[in-house]
């Protein structure tokens, strides 16, 4: 009989009390460690709940992060926890974030401001996400455990053609190098924690590719 793996995509729903520290550190209530704390507990809580469901594989829940898309900044005031370092904020219309959808097929208001970020320099490492998230679940969980990172393909919308080419001629370029930070950066760090799990995300395959109105945006 074939038994059904099950897990979770990645995120679980924050706890009003990490949103509320996390809210607080943005406005210079809350200090670091205060955070990490409520993180430290959230996570642990993301373990209790998915080993007791009898998940396969297990994720900290995504609990340590704004957004799925931990590499890069999207916010100007988190720069300094994202990952890479080498984007800025510029004008530039909503672009690909347009083709977002709501259940009832209307579009989506999922960028707002009137700045984007993207690259302008070459990507530089400013902090290890491995080291600062992943050793904490492994460290915790009893059940097989599971990294979540973007795709290199995902980054794309990140490189724009009048402010990214100094730094990269081509997306191509761009892309390649995000392939190779994940490659000599993530994994190794991954398999040295014991880690054998690394899941990238690329929704921009279904959001986008498989939408006929997007695939003739896309084509114009």
């Amino acid at each position: 009989m074939t038994i059904p793996r099950a897990d979770v995509v990645g995120s679980l729903l924050r706890p009003a009390y990490l949103r509320e520290a996390r809210q607080g550190a943005r406005e210079g209530r809350v200090a670091a460690e205060a955070l990490r704390a409520a993180e430290d507990s959230a996570v642990r809580e993301a373990i209790a709940l998915q080993e007791a469901a009898g998940l396969d594989v297990i994720t900290d829940g995504e609990l340590r992060r704004s957004s799925w898309v931990i590499t890069i900044p999207l916010r100007e005031e988190g720069a300094a926890r994202a990952p890479l370092a080498g984007f800025e904020f510029l004008p530039a219309d909503p672009g690909w974030w347009s083709l977002w959808k709501e259940p009832d097929g209307g579009r989506a208001q999922v960028w707002t401001n009137p700045t984007r970020p993207f690259i302008t320099r070459p990507i530089r490492v400013a902090r290890d996400v491995v080291s600062d998230e992943y050793a904490f679940l492994k460290a915790n969980a009893r059940a097989r455990t599971k990294f979540t990172i973007p795709a290199p393909s995902w980054h794309r919308i990140f490189w724009h053609r009048d402010y990214s080419r100094e730094a990269y001629p081509t997306p191509e370029d761009f892309l390649r190098e995000i392939a190779g930070y994940l490659r000599e950066q993530v994994v190794p760090r991954i398999i040295a924690l014991g880690g054998d799990y690394i899941q990238l995300d690329a929704p921009n395959y279904a959001q986008w590719h498989v939408d006929r109105d997007n695939r003739t945006a896309f084509e114009t």
